[in-house]
């Protein structure tokens, strides 16, 4: 076993600084239901939305509460400040799920890295488990997919470091593995599948593993306690949940897609042609070491879902932290195989350098940009406008699109129009519009000031073949009525 390089001193920090900084720009969310399903929950008990706006996961009792219950706890904490700004609270959650990201990274370096005798494979195994560019973007994220996958990865963590005192040791990964399956109970494939591997693989003493059921059954009673305080009855969501998708499959009313989706969606989402490495990688585990963890752990959450007719790109999200561990360990195979190191020959280097640029440009731009385009639409009008305030749309309804209103103030009235006429009648007061595209405005004979852009001004300067009047954004106007002025969004 060779040592890794210096790099494992200075590596982790900046893995650590890119996390935090993520968590602070990337306000929004990826897909909705990061929120949709979290924070909107957490605004019925704050009494921010009535229970007839909720949605059907809801009345059906689906969705576990343990992400929404800690989601309440940290806003009233920040009420008691007198500082319960939603886009504060919610920044909070991504920086916490930061750190939480941060520790599952270590874990898994700690769980494999002496499994490799390469020096340039210890090194790029150290890369990777840092400083992918996706694991970053994902892991600040206050979600169900992202916080599971990190606690199944501290549960590694804690299979390393407690070898010494067993019944410790299995009693905290069951308790692990119990938080995980109630952020996500999908990840209970992953659990089933690791713990088959402790019995058949590491030959584990079953009496360690009732111990790991221990644990796990007490997390999941307290999940039971808290779904009950929050539905207000006795129910088993769990059940409720594959009751509503499964054996009803309310879920493919969303959508279907055949089998080999996932494997589409992979090779894109992981940028090709390096995304074939982690596909190709893991077939190669499965044919040529059946008995490694990632096929034992992995396989069943990954063929289960193949066979779900809907299929997200979301779902696979738990496995993001696998990544690395799944490239190098495919590469350690095959050095072994071909008895030389692979990453030695001059065009994997090349390869690697290549690599390595454009990660870091994704890395920057995840970095540094919101995912979505609607919160910071929502933050502004939550910061500028706290009074009282009727802002009209045309088109679309912008807080129809997100469906949360976590981050509407409940002074804040939002109205169609079916044309601008229709502002006539309030040609005595300023007016606040939200159209979903400028050029809807080209013909306004009025005094129109641009407050709010989700398209910053410098890209205005690349709007070739006007490709920008062809995308959905926000804009908010400032319209004052019966003005001289016809204006065209001017104030870029």
């Amino acid at each position: 076993m060779v040592e890794p390089s210096k790099a494992v001193q200075w590596i982790p920090r900046i893995s650590l600084t890119f996390l935090l900084i993520t968590a602070y720009f990337s306000v929004g969310f990826f897909q909705s239901d990061e929120h949709f399903q979290i924070l909107e929950f957490a605004a019925l008990k704050l009494g921010m939305i009535s229970p007839e706006l909720m949605p059907w996961e809801y009345t059906t009792q689906t969705r576990p509460t343990l992400q929404p219950l800690l989601a309440l706890w940290i806003h009233k904490f920040f009420q008691l400040l007198h500082w319960d700004d939603p886009f504060v609270i919610s920044g909070v959650l991504r920086m916490l799920s930061a750190l939480i990201s941060y520790l599952g990274m270590w874990s898994v370096y700690e769980f494999f890295r002496k499994r490799y005798s390469s020096t340039k494979n210890q090194d790029w195994f150290l890369f990777l488990s840092f400083l992918l560019w996706c694991n970053i973007f994902i892991g600040v994220r206050f979600s169900s997919e992202g916080w599971s996958g990190s606690l199944f990865l501290i549960s590694l963590l804690v299979y390393n470091k407690l070898s010494h005192r067993r019944n410790l040791q299995f009693l905290t990964m069951g308790l692990i593995f119990g938080l995980a399956y109630l952020c996500r109970y999908q990840v209970g494939l992953m659990i089933f599948g690791f713990c088959l591997w402790l019995l058949f693989i590491k030959r584990e003493k079953i009496s360690g593993l009732l111990v790991l059921t221990l644990g796990f059954s007490l997390v999941f009673g307290i999940g039971i306690l808290i779904d009950r305080w929050f539905y207000g009855e006795w129910t088993l969501t769990v059940w409720n949940y594959l009751d509503q998708n499964i054996i009803h499959d309310k879920i493919s009313d969303f959508g279907v897609d055949p089998w080999w989706n996932y494997l589409l969606q992979v090779f894109l989402a992981l940028i090709p042609p390096f995304s074939l490495i982690v596909i190709i990688g893991y077939l190669f585990l499965i044919i040529r070491q059946p008995g490694n963890v990632l096929v034992w752990t992995l396989l069943p959450f990954i063929l289960v879902h193949m066979l779900i007719g809907h299929k997200e790109l979301r779902f696979l999200f738990p496995l993001l932290g696998f990544v690395p561990a799944i490239v190098s360990e495919s590469i350690s195979l095959l050095n072994s195989r071909k008895k030389t190191d692979i990453l030695q020959r001059r065009w994997v280097k090349r390869a690697g350098m290549a690599f390595v640029a454009i990660n870091g440009l994704l890395l920057l731009f995840v970095a540094t940009t919101s995912f979505d385009r609607t919160t910071p639409l929502y933050r502004y009008v939550y910061r500028h406008f706290p009074e009282s305030t009727t802002i009209y749309y045309l088109g679309t309804d912008p807080y129809k699109l997100g469906h949360l209103s976590y981050y509407k103030r409940t002074n804040l009235t939002v109205k169609a129009i079916e044309s601008l006429s229709e502002l006539d009648h309030l040609s005595n007061r300023k007016i606040l519009l939200v159209v979903d595209r400028p050029n809807k405005l080209s013909d306004v004979n009025a005094d129109v000031q641009l407050l709010y852009s989700s398209i910053p001004g410098w890209v205005w300067y690349l709007n070739f073949n006007h490709w920008i009047e062809r995308t959905l954004a926000w804009y908010l106007y400032e319209v004052t009525p019966d003005s001289v002025n016809s204006t065209y969004p001017q104030n870029r």
